[in-house]
């Protein structure tokens, strides 16, 4: 609260007039025309690797790295067992390899009831 400052007791409040603006009669400017655009949703690609002929094996063997990375191995046989070949080979041939990095490789029995061991 304000003071006085001859007498030090508390001014007394001054009533100040207040002149209210005159109200204007032009209309609120229109608000801006929003026209909305469709959604146009790109049709999804799958994305596929191309893989190569599968490789074909019919009896037990040691499969080089050049088969193991192109993807798919077919086998029709008796039961035997199907070798990988060793880090450093594989490493060898993929050398864009870097840690902790994979590639998917698929083994189809095609051989009906015999039973194809992956060892390696």
């Amino acid at each position: 609260m304000p003071v006085d400052r001859k007498s030090k007791k508390p001014a007394k409040p001054v009533a100040k007039k207040v002149v209210a603006k005159p109200v204007s009669k032009k209309p609120a400017p229109a608000a801006p025309k929003v026209t909305a655009k469709p959604i146009v949703k790109a049709p999804v690609k799958a994305v596929t690797k191309p893989t190569a002929k599968p490789v074909a094996k019919t009896a037990a063997a040691v499969l080089t790295a050049a088969e193991i990375t192109s993807g798919i191995i077919t086998y029709t046989g008796a039961v035997a067992n199907l070798t990988f070949p060793t880090t450093a080979l594989t490493e060898a041939l993929v050398t864009s390899a870097k840690d902790n990095s994979c590639f998917d490789v698929v083994i189809i029995n095609i051989g009906g009831t015999n039973t194809v061991s992956v060892v390696g």
